[in-house]
């Protein structure tokens, strides 16, 4: 009997920290070139998932949050506040 073969794959771990840094950076320098700035939100969108051709986050999106997923929105207000929206793919991803 022929046994399958066992794929291993070993668990990205990433330190998400460095990318929170980043996006407080970009803040900040709103904030500094733009006094009047007392509020605000910096939107982040992921490029979108595409039928045609393999998915390759941008490269922005990337630097900033270290995440892969397509279609994500990533809201991180000037308090520190930060929400991520992710679409759920559950019911599209299965009809595959």
């Amino acid at each position: 009997m022929i046994q399958p073969i066992k794929k291993r794959c070993a668990m990205k771990i990433v330190d998400y920290s460095i990318f929170k840094e980043r996006r407080k950076n970009i803040i900040n320098k709103l904030k500094e070139q733009n006094p009047s700035f007392l509020n605000g939100v910096l939107i982040l969108f992921a490029d979108p998932e595409n039928l045609k051709y393999h998915f390759k986050q941008d490269s922005s999106f990337n630097y900033l949050t270290g995440l892969e997923e397509p279609g994500i929105v990533l809201c991180s207000y000037f308090d520190g506040r930060e929400v991520l929206y992710i679409p759920n793919y559950a019911k599209d991803r299965g009809k595959w």
